[in-house]
């Protein structure tokens, strides 16, 4: 098929005028919005003291992944942290707060990893019970196993696990919770959608009974 145009003649000029009928980059605005983000919030931490200078110092060798949590970056899905000192990498109390800050206002995590870590019930404390929790629908995966967590640990992890309403995977094998702390646990995710809960070496007692009285639909 031959196509051709022809201009006709005698036809009278018009001014040229530019009209931008493309449609908005779907892509571009995603990353304005982006980085429009980044930008409000490095203003709100700065004014809080939480520079990011002061992070690199702290965070060591875990701040780029905690600088994509603390900017709410959508990438970041997973945080898995082992801070010990066999790594050389341990947290100050102050970090420890600044973590749950950020970890509260982030909005993609689905997966939060700190098994292995130099984590007792004090570092519980400064991360989840200085912050207000609102509800993490996304969160899916806690892995707090071999941490050094007792059940006043477990008291500490309660306002985070109640509002990590999506949780399918629970695991806290390794820490001398016992039947009290699994007891906790085990209220706090009554109802939820948990497919594997784990808890070896926990020195839990009666362990039976209390998942009876709980409801867990797809634990298998």
């Amino acid at each position: 098929m031959n196509l051709s145009v022809t201009a006709k003649k005698n036809s009278p000029k018009r001014a040229s005028t530019a009209t931008n009928n493309a449609r908005p980059n779907k892509h571009s605005t995603t990353n304005n919005d982006q980085a429009n983000n980044a930008t409000t919030r490095n203003t709100v931490w700065n004014l809080l003291g939480f520079t990011d200078e002061l992070d690199h110092r702290d965070f060591g060798k875990c701040w780029e992944a905690i600088k994509m949590l603390k900017y709410n970056n959508p990438k970041l899905k997973t945080l898995h942290l082992t801070v010990t000192d066999e790594v050389n990498q341990t947290f100050c109390k102050e970090a420890w707060i600044r973590l749950g800050w950020y970890l509260a206002k982030h909005d993609f995590i689905e997966k939060l990893d700190f098994h292995n870590s130099k984590f007792t019930d004090e570092e519980v404390e400064f991360m989840f019970g200085r912050v207000k929790w609102t509800e993490k629908k996304n969160i899916k995966f806690l892995d707090f196993s071999h941490c050094s967590i007792t059940s006043q640990g477990i008291e500490r992890l309660l306002p985070f696990i109640k509002v990590a309403t999506k949780i399918s995977e629970f695991h806290i094998s390794g820490n001398n919770i016992g039947t009290d702390g699994f007891q906790l646990i085990a209220n706090a995710l009554d109802g939820r959608p948990i497919k594997k809960l784990s808890f070896d070496d926990c020195t839990v007692d009666k362990i039976v009974p209390i998942v009876k009285r709980c409801e867990f639909p797809k634990l298998t």
